[in-house]
């Protein structure tokens, strides 16, 4: 390179310096302790080489920076670039460590970004602008649950509205009939739904009034019903299929991917509505598109409360209808909306701990590099030069675990969609877009860069208060100590939030686990089935239909014991409506039933307090009997002791045969609700619920669905499971949100774990001299560990103490979570706190033992 020409120096003038500059540089490390050769070869490390030196001075005695051209500039960055990479290179284990750091914080953001914004913020295909709302009931003065109302609230509402057209629809399920019968769910739709929704047919047309009479044979079919059992034959319109061996016609498919509720539909039929006089009941499911705004549609509903109250005080006193968006209650709900948010919470508290570590490692790296960036400004370079040079060079580590970090991401949402509740919305659209691939490799390169300027200022800071030949490493690196500390102190106390969290979780769901729900569920297993409506039209036939799948699934090898029934503890009910003694015949009110054979009942273990309990002679040609729980007694009778009175249930008087004891027929999260219990033979059900014991092992489904098919050839069979797998899936939501902060906590562990250790290895090598100098003056290998270990458990000790009370305010921000007394459990907070402790001094120990070899002759020599 010429170095001749205004305003530059003689490049024989330019190496000359160098020369100067490197020999002491290399005189500065041998007075460390390093060999002639390690050190004129660590002196051209840290300079790059000579050429790379030469270009350096050179370049600054040229004219100043605003002045040069966009070709130098991207020489500059690309030199930047090059150097960052081969220094990446001689330092293998640190680097490593950031990468990884930065790719797992990086994949919990992205992983939680991405699921919230699939499931939460994303508008619904049909619901583009957010206009559709649920529209459930709610008892005032207890919030807005997202239940089902009854029909004749829904059909005054839908006169009434102004601001907000209203539709409605049933969910159940049926046997779809053919070769192999499949069940089905269902969704029932008043005419004009498909209008209101905005979701025309792929093919053929939607229903029509005329569809919701009785008599009407029409049936739309879902898309991936239509492909999967149809072949997305076009011809399908006008072909019979049978549900529950009922006949219908196909008039229509749906466009793919319409998903309402929970469930995706498979079937949809037409519901005709009326007003039947029972407003307790809880039976259709209202949704509507609103003409104005939110706050408009919940002012004018709340006026219709009020009127309803009006006409039917007895049961609408305190009845209003809450409105709210149908992105916040069908695609996943308030509870679910929020435990993602508390993910995603603590997914950024994964990331902060992971740019913790970097910025530690930077800050370290930073202080060995003081002797390279006091040459760099002895031959030239200027601040903004060297400054440039570092946060490149942290761009290079957040680029590269950020592209680690998408892969890792690919994983995450798939691990995370396995967690799911299986009833929740749209959990096929959790896949990781490039928009959000993006807004995640953005979070990890902002926060890196951000969290690596500090430690750029302070290494430059250093580098200019060194100068060539003073001092050693020590000096920069006591100075940052301070820092390291409170960046250690507070991936500490981030841990400590997250641990203690997942462990508040995980009790509650223990506890869960743990309730006694007053039935047995011990070797039970549960399956559903209906007869068809066509093979058994009338109540007599419904019984003997019953009577016969019960001989056929006990007839089944490996079955010994059978009950039949009507739903499941924990996995649904039955409402039958009832006139109170002495109350108004026009204000029926509604009670939990349970429809069930004696076998049921005594598989459960239900046994009466007081009088009987059902008996095989209580069929259709016996007096109508019911057993009540004691909840229901006390609600009804002063005494408490309703046996031999009489309740008119439905249309039909029943003597109280028996008091049950209260039992979480809910679940076990629920308290005892109000039960009434009545003889299956007097009250014959097509829907069923079988439960039944093996004599051990997995149940024999296959034979199970080969005896009912043998039985009646449209009747399939649904959900064999466990009765406590059952019981136990309205804590499903729990068990997700554990699982996800469970391994947000042991990523968060791991990453503190090599902060402390990084941390506690950096500070005993830069105090080999002072720890020689103890030794030299007595200190023996005991008392060495004793310090350094002391010193990290103070730091752990500080970010526990910060942590413990975020932690206590974060388990009453997860109050709805967590059940009974877990999350006040001391035990929790004090097992946590020793936990971390006992980690931390783990990842102490090593360096605390490299400490006490130190050979104090060999440590005051390079001093």
């Amino acid at each position: 390179m010429d170095g001749a020409g205004l305003g530059r120096r003689p490049a024989d003038e330019v190496d000359d310096e160098i020369r100067f500059h490197l020999e002491a540089r290399a005189e500065q490390l041998e007075a460390e302790g390093h060999s002639p050769d390690q050190a004129r070869a660590r002196a051209l490390e840290e300079f790059g080489s000579l050429d790379d030196a030469r270009t350096e001075m050179l370049r600054h005695t040229r004219r100043s920076r605003r002045h040069r051209g966009f070709s130098e500039l991207a020489r500059e960055w690309l030199q930047d670039l090059r150097f960052g990479l081969r220094s990446a290179r001689t330092r293998p284990g640190p680097t490593g460590v950031a990468v990884f750091s930065i790719a797992l914080g990086m994949a919990a953001v992205t992983t939680m970004w991405t699921t919230l914004d699939r499931l939460i913020l994303r508008p619904l295909p049909f619901d583009p602008d957010r206009t559709m709302v649920y529209v459930g009931w709610s008892e005032r003065g207890r919030g807005g649950p997202s239940l089902p109302m009854a029909p004749g609230d829904f059909l005054d509402l839908r006169e009434g509205s102004r601001t907000v057209a209203l539709t409605a629809y049933r969910e159940g399920g049926a046997s779809l009939g053919g070769e192999v019968p499949e069940w089905v769910e269902l969704r029932r739709v008043v005419p004009g739904f498909f209008d209101v929704v905005g979701v025309p047919p792929a093919l053929g047309r939607s229903f029509r009034a005329e569809d919701a009479r009785p008599e009407a044979e029409a049936a739309l079919l879902d898309h991936g019903l239509w492909e999967r059992r149809f072949g997305s034959d076009p011809g399908i319109l006008g072909r019979t299929i049978r549900l529950d061996g009922r006949p219908l016609a196909v008039v229509g498919v749906l466009p793919e991917g319409f998903e309402l509720g929970h469930r995706d539909a498979d079937v949809w039929l037409p519901l005709h509505l009326e007003d039947d006089g029972v407003r307790r009941a809880r039976t259709v499911n209202v949704i509507g598109r609103m003409r104005g705004d939110l706050a408009s549609t919940r002012g004018e509903l709340e006026e219709q409360a009020r009127r309803l109250a009006d006409r039917f005080p007895a049961t609408h006193a305190e009845r209003t209808f809450p409105a709210n968006t149908m992105v916040a209650e069908l695609s996943a709900g308030p509870v679910v909306a929020q435990g993602l948010g508390v993910s995603l919470a603590a997914a950024l508290f994964v990331l902060l701990i992971a740019c913790a570590n970097v910025a530690n490692l930077l800050l370290a790296r930073g202080a060995d590099r003081a002797g390279e960036i006091a040459l760099r400004r002895a031959l030239g370079a200027g601040r903004a030069r060297i400054l440039r040079q570092l946060m490149v060079e942290s761009l290079l580590l957040a680029s590269v675990g950020g592209a680690l970090g998408v892969a890792l991401s690919v994983v995450g949402i798939r691990a995370l969609a396995s967690l799911t509740p299986p009833d929740m919305a749209r959990t096929n659209e959790l896949v990781l877009d490039p928009r959000n691939a993006l807004v995640g490799m953005g979070i990890a390169l902002a926060s890196v860069l951000l969290f690596g300027l500090v430690p750029a200022l302070r290494t430059l800071a250093a580098g200019e208060r060194k100068g060539l030949v003073s001092g050693t490493r020590g000096t920069a690196a006591r100075q940052g100590h301070r820092l390291r500390a409170v960046l250690v102190a507070g991936e500490v106390a981030l841990a400590v939030v997250l641990v203690t969290t997942t462990g508040l979780l995980v009790r509650s769901f223990e506890g869960i686990r743990g309730v006694d729900t007053g039935f047995e569920t011990a070797g039970i297993w549960s399956l559903r089935t209906t007869l068809p409506e066509t093979a058994y039209p009338d109540d007599a036939a419904v019984a003997a239909g019953i009577e016969r799948a019960r001989e056929a699934v006990s007839a089944v090898p490996g079955i010994r014991q059978v009950g039949l029934g009507v739903a499941m503890p924990g996995g649904g009910w039955r409402s039958l409506t009832y006139r109170p003694p002495g109350g108004d015949a026009d204000a029926p009110a509604a009670v939990l039933t349970r429809l069930a054979d004696p076998s049921y009942l005594h598989m459960l273990g239900l046994e009466p307090l007081r009088g009987r309990s059902i008996g095989a002679d209580d069929d259709e040609t016996s007096a109508p009997v019911a057993l009540v729980n004691e909840s229901f007694a006390a609600e009804l009778w002063d005494d408490g002791d309703p046996v031999g009175r009489t309740l008119d249930v439905m249309d039909r008087t029943v003597e109280i045969v028996g008091v049950f004891p209260d039992v979480r027929e809910v679940g076990p999260m629920v308290e005892p609700w109000p039960a009434l219990y009545v003889p299956l033979a007097q009250w014959p059900s097509r829907p069923l619920t079988v439960l039944f014991r093996t004599a051990g092992g997995e149940p024999p489904v296959a034979g199970i669905r080969q005896a009912l098919a043998d039985l009646d050839g449209e009747v399939s069979v649904r959900e064999v499971r466990t009765l406590e797998s059952v019981l136990i899936q309205s804590a499903e939501g729990v068990q997700a949100l554990s699982r996800v902060l469970g391994t947000m906590a042991a990523a968060a562990l791991f990453l503190a774990l090599i902060g402390v250790y990084a941390a506690t290895s950096y500070s005993v090598a830069c105090r080999v001299p002072e720890i020689g100098v103890r030794m030299a003056l007595g200190a023996d290998a005991g008392s060495v560990r004793t310090r350094v270990l002391r010193g990290a458990l103070l730091v752990s000790g500080v970010g526990l103490a910060v942590g413990l009370p975020v932690a206590w305010g974060a388990g009453k921000g997860l109050s709805r979570y967590i059940f009974g007394t877990a999350g006040s459990a001391p035990g929790t907070y004090l097992g946590v706190a020793a936990g971390l402790l006992a980690v931390a001094a783990a990842a102490a120990w090593l360096p605390a033992r490299r400490a006490s070899g130190v050979d104090p002759i060999r440590a005051l020599r390079a001093e």
